[in-house]
């Protein structure tokens, strides 16, 4: 008996400092930890996971840990967001039970087939109405107002005459963030929320785009569209941007020509379950259609010009007024974003939906 105890006590010793020997390493190597731990433990991604959970966040509840790993290894971030401001640990208690464990990397590895359906049953029952960049047949009066995001700054315009146009330098890089609230806040109306059209120049990152979208939305600005440069009801692309500090509180009319695929009213949305999703990541652009995934291209040879043809030939066959779900990587290059949404459109896939803070 007493031998038996002495073998138990230097087993769980050796794993002691095993785990400790594990911990250090994710502590001090963060960033190669994972791909160090896949050789010490081969095949074995789940015990991969778990050795990371742990020794980040031994303790807490499920949300608890989750948002402490992706503090600490953003790469182990669930695919429920875009990356930068995204609160996964506030997004995780926002979820259902069932789906707060599949949050933590290991149970999604151990338990596949549960989460997939679990995802799969939360977003079918999740129905959005797709919102072009111009306003709707259904509400024409509003109109909409265009914003261009260059490496200079945004410019907006709530016209087509140059008199209703303003323009904001960036400061040190950034965007003047408390400008555009300004004007956009002006534009809504108790009787009228005018559309939001969103281009970008090629030089701009994904980031920049969600930031506008998202001080959209928080002045209740909701119907907000992502554009291709050319798209824009007023062409705002210049080498040299400029204009007034403040535009006028109008809107550009509605052109029936302009807008690609209006919804009739009460028209029934997509279920999200049925609608392709175009994935961005750092490397690669990626789609799912169906039980089908299909890598279109690096992200490289996705930042040229013109049709991309791949793209093209992977997408499911659609008239126009398709909707195509957008899941970009904040750092993802507009030239990127641009070449997408004028194929994408090109092949019927006219309403994009995108990921969005909306707070």
């Amino acid at each position: 008996m007493y031998r038996h105890v002495l073998l138990l006590g230097i087993v769980a010793c050796n794993r002691g400092a095993k785990q400790s020997d594990d911990c250090a390493l994710v502590r001090d190597k963060p960033a190669s930890a994972m791909a160090e731990l896949s050789k010490r433990y081969p095949q074995d991604p789940v015990r991969v996971a778990k050795t990371i959970e742990q020794c980040i966040a031994p303790t807490g509840d499920d949300c608890e840990r989750v948002a402490k790993v992706v503090a600490a290894m953003p790469s182990m971030a669930p695919s429920i967001g875009p990356v930068g401001s995204f609160d996964h640990g506030k997004t995780c208690r926002m979820s259902p039970p069932e789906l707060r464990r599949c949050l933590l990397p290991s149970y999604t590895l151990a338990h596949e087939a549960e989460c997939k359906e679990v995802i799969a049953k939360m977003v079918s029952s999740i129905d959005i109405t797709p919102r072009p960049g111009t306003p709707r047949a259904s509400d024409p009066n509003c109109g909409s107002v265009a914003i261009f995001i260059s490496t200079s700054g945004t410019s907006i315009a709530t016209g087509t005459a140059a008199t209703a146009r303003c323009f904001a330098d960036r400061n040190a890089g950034e965007l003047d963030v408390a400008w555009l609230e300004r004007e956009l806040g002006k534009q809504k109306t108790a009787a009228c929320e005018p559309a939001v059209e969103v281009a970008s120049e090629a030089a701009v990152r994904y980031r920049d785009v969600i930031l506008v979208m998202d001080v959209a939305m928080k002045v209740g600005l909701r119907n907000v569209g992502l554009s291709a440069p050319a798209d824009l009801s007023v062409p705002l692309a210049s080498p040299a941007p400029s204009g007034p500090d403040e535009c006028p509180v109008s809107t550009i009319a509605y052109d029936p020509a302009h807008v690609t695929a209006p919804a009739p009213p009460n028209a029934v949305p997509p279920a999200l379950g049925s609608v392709p999703v175009l994935v961005i990541t750092r490397e690669q652009v990626i789609l799912n259609a169906g039980d089908t995934s299909t890598v279109i291209a690096t992200v490289d040879e996705a930042a040229g010009s013109g049709e991309l043809v791949a793209l093209t030939k992977a997408l499911p066959p659609h008239k126009p007024g398709g909707t195509l779900i957008l899941q970009a990587d904040a750092a993802t290059p507009s030239s990127v974003i641009n070449r997408v949404i004028a194929t994408a459109k090109q092949a019927g896939y006219d309403n994009l939906l995108f990921a969005v803070n909306k707070k």
